[in-house]
């Protein structure tokens, strides 16, 4: 028979199981829109469109700290 406390860590399993897999995919729609804003910025600097290249960079800058703070907390579920 399942105790309570088993069945409450259980629960508690799944529930990291789901919120690692909610984070793995959405890191993995950041990581492609940092692709694509990345291949943007390359060719604003082509084309010498330092206004763009400026906002560009800027986004490029927050999407690699997003993808660095779902990193870590990907990490720690993994650790429990």
């Amino acid at each position: 028979m399942v105790t309570t406390e088993e069945e409450g860590e259980a629960g508690v399993d799944s529930g990291a199981a789901i919120k690692e897999k909610e984070l793995k995919e959405g890191l993995m729609v950041l990581e492609e829109q940092r692709f694509m804003v990345q291949e943007m910025l390359t060719e604003a600097n082509k084309r010498r469109r330092f206004d763009e290249v400026a906002a560009l960079a800027a986004s490029l800058e927050e999407l690699d700290g997003e993808v660095e703070r779902m990193n870590g907390e990907i990490a720690k579920l993994e650790l429990q």
